[in-house]
Order: C-alpha cells, then structure tokens, then sequence
C-alpha cells in the first residue's frame, strides 16, 4: 500500500474532509498545574481562603488548616476531563495563574484550589497538517485499491483465468 500510496490521487475536499473528522486527534486541550485542599467544615474553607488571599503560602495554609503536606495537595497537570465535578471544574478553569478559588463544595467536602501554571490548548490548523492527512488518505485509498485488486484478482482466478491472464488483464 505505502508504494501504490505515491500515485494516488487525492483531491483538497478529501483532505478537508479528512481534517474535519480528525479534528480531535489535532486538537490539545488546555491544562493547569493545580493544588487543592479538602475540608469537611465550610469555616475551615473560609478561613483557608482567607489566609491565601492575604497572601500565605498554599502548602502552609494546607498543613495548618487541611492537614495536608505538599504531595497529597498536587494534583498535577490538570485536564477540564481529569476534574471529577462539574462545579468544581468550571471554578478551577476560571482562575488565572497564581490564582485560588473561594470554597467549593461537593459530596467529599470544601475544596480551594490554586492554579500556578496554565497550558493554553489550542487546534492545529489545517494548513499545519493538510501534509500529513494529504499521505494518510492516499495511503488509505492504496489500501482500499490493494483490497479491490485482490477481489479481482480471485475472481478472474475463480473465473477459469490463469494467472499470467489475470495479471496481464489487471495489469
């Protein structure tokens, strides 16, 4: 297939097309470098909230208020996907870098998060990949060639043909 693939015909529609249906495989989705503490007690939340946004260290107020260390607040790189509730996502991807949030309730308890680093995701845009997709379809199209030829070809041999005539008739 990849030797028929270099003489193959591929039209800009299908590589448009191509583009189109693939376009999540092009596409990086945004992510942050995220740290959140977890309270049972709403006060605990707001008094969390307010040391940070006087200007105190994350992991401190965690260990003093949360008792959490600095591993278990990290959750990493975070994706809008990797959030457990929608609330609580919606509230992390609000914020800017070096941002925390107020408190966030869910069914584990009162969240604050703090976000110190954004990935902007983006699409790459077509005229960035239409080479790729331009190989990808020919390639496919070889393949479906190859798959066409070899039915012909067991039909002409199925047929009584030899096989110098299917070869010569199939070229």
């Amino acid at each position: 297939a990849a030797d028929m693939a270099g003489e193959v015909s591929v039209s800009d529609s299908e590589v448009k097309e191509a583009y189109e249906a693939r376009v999540d495989e092009f596409t990086t989705p945004e992510t942050r470098n995220v740290k959140q503490m977890i309270v049972a007690k709403e006060a605990d939340a707001m008094r969390a909230s307010k040391a940070l946004s006087q200007g105190k260290d994350f992991a401190t107020v965690a260990k003093e208020i949360a008792n959490m260390d600095a591993t278990s607040i990290d959750l990493g790189r975070v994706g809008r996907a990797d959030m457990p509730f929608p609330e609580l996502t919606d509230a992390v991807f609000a914020l800017k870098s070096g941002e925390s949030s107020a408190p966030q309730k869910s069914p584990l308890g009162w969240h604050v998060f703090s976000v110190d680093g954004i990935e902007m995701g983006g699409t790459k845009a077509f005229d960035e990949v239409k080479g790729k997709l331009k190989k990808d379809v020919a390639l496919e199209k070889a393949v479906d060639s190859l798959f066409e030829l070899a039915n012909k070809m067991e039909d002409s041999l199925g047929g009584g043909a030899t096989l110098e005539e299917t070869a010569s008739q199939l070229n």
